[in-house]
C-alpha cells in the first residue's frame, strides 16, 4: 500500500474541480452550471427541493439558494455534498456542456 500524506485526501477532490473549471469560466458561469445541473438532477429523480436538500445533507435554505443562484459563496464541501447526494462526479456538476456534433444522425438500414 503506497504511503499517502495526511493532506492528499483533502486535495484529491479539488483536482477534478480544477479540471472542470479550466478556461475562462467566471464565477457566475460556474454557479449557473451548478444550479442548472442540480435542478436537472433533482427533477430527473422527481424530488422536491426539500427532499434533495435532505439527500445531499444540506439545509433546505442553502439548497434552494444554490439552485436559484442566490448564493455567491458556495463552498467546495457544499458542492461535494451535492455531488454525493445525487451520485454525480463533482467535476461534472461544473463542467461546460459538450457541444453537439453538427453531423446528421446515422441512418439505419431496414430490410
Amino acid at each position: 500500500m503506497p504511503w499517502v500524506s495526511w493532506w492528499e485526501p483533502l486535495i484529491r477532490p479539488t483536482v477534478g474541480l480544477v479540471m472542470a473549471t479550466r478556461g475562462d469560466a467566471s464565477m457566475e458561469d460556474l454557479l449557473a452550471r451548478l444550479a442548472e445541473r442540480t435542478r436537472e438532477a433533482r427533477q430527473k429523480r422527481g424530488w422536491s427541493q426539500e427532499e434533495a436538500a435532505h439527500n445531499c445533507g444540506l439545509a433546505t435554505r442553502v439548497y434552494v439558494r444554490i439552485e436559484n443562484i442566490e448564493r455567491g459563496d458556495v463552498l467546495l464541501s457544499t458542492v461535494q455534498h451535492i455531488s454525493a447526494g445525487f451520485g454525480i462526479p463533482t467535476a461534472r456538476l461544473l463542467a461546460p456542456r459538450r457541444k453537439r456534433s453538427s453531423r446528421p444522425a446515422r441512418r439505419t438500414r431496414t430490410r
